[in-house]
């Protein structure tokens, strides 16, 4: 069943609640997202949540074992990969109003922009800890989370990064059947259709592309959103794969049609409409 107030229950837990995998559909983190994406949550719900994540540089509450290089210790920290996401969700919260500090935090994640996009990176107190990839690889998850903080930025802004992010992006496209970086492959499970959208996966990215005109104008967008077109015609808005954690959502089951990700699709699709209309 759907229980708003039992997920805004549990995001108010961001601190108590550590992450333990960046894909766990139930952590407040992604549980935050598919509110603030949807429109369900009002700001001042979770105002004095939003003022301990600022308070707290932004950070997520993380363990991460020795064996991986972390501390085995909990510790509020970030990884390339969240920091985007929990800036993000500051910035809806505060109405879509980006403060000095969320500015501040944005141009950090800005300067450590890489010839191919953004790295597995962190805080820094996390010892030696990195994702599964190699040390000059790019990280998908990390750049397509940057794509999607840098929507709530100006036109105008970060010019060069979103042009980057949308190049790293491309380029991981094209050359999917040759490498997968950080172990994230762009293959039958990427391109199954799944919901919310917290992974890397073909929704989340046509989703996170479609706010970029200059995304839309690319082969590789469209061969991605061709895919998702097809997979319509073939089985209207079924989901494909799931989270458990969700399974009392139309979205967290394989039979039938799912309201939000029809929905999401259609915007995907107006804002198509209107960078076709203005050029």
């Amino acid at each position: 069943m759907n229980d708003i107030p039992s997920l805004i229950d549990n995001c108010a837990l961001f601190y108590q609640t550590e992450l333990k995998r960046h894909n766990d559909a139930g952590h407040p983190l992604n549980v935050l997202l598919f509110l603030i994406d949807n429109n369900l949550i009002e700001k001042d719900k979770l105002k004095e949540l939003n003022t301990s994540i600022i308070d707290n540089d932004f950070t997520v509450n993380m363990n991460i074992p020795v064996s991986f290089g972390g501390t085995g210790k909990p510790i509020n920290t970030w990884i390339m990969c969240d920091l985007p996401l929990t800036l993000y969700i500051s910035i809806k919260l505060n109405g879509n109003k980006v403060t000095k500090k969320h500015k501040s935090f944005i141009d950090e994640i800005a300067n450590r922009m890489e010839p191919n996009g953004w790295r597995c990176s962190n805080k820094g107190n996390i010892g030696k800890f990195r994702g599964p990839g190699k040390k000059d690889d790019e990280c998908p998850i990390a750049t397509l989370n940057v794509l999607k903080l840098l929507t709530v930025t100006k036109d105008d802004e970060y010019i060069e990064q979103k042009q980057k992010g949308i190049q790293t992006i491309e380029n991981l496209w094209n050359d999917r059947k040759k490498r997968k970086a950080y172990l994230f492959g762009m293959g039958t499970d990427f391109m199954k259709i799944k919901y919310p959208m917290i992974w890397y996966d073909i929704l989340n990215a046509v989703n996170v592309l479609s706010y970029y005109p200059d995304a839309i104008k690319t082969e590789a967008f469209n061969e991605m959103f061709e895919i998702i077109r097809r997979k319509i015609e073939t089985n209207n808005y079924t989901p494909e794969s799931v989270y458990q954690y969700w399974k009392g959502y139309d979205f967290g089951q394989k039979k039938s049609n799912s309201e939000y990700i029809e929905r999401t699709i259609k915007q995907i699709e107006k804002r198509i409409q209107l960078t076709t209309a203005s050029t």
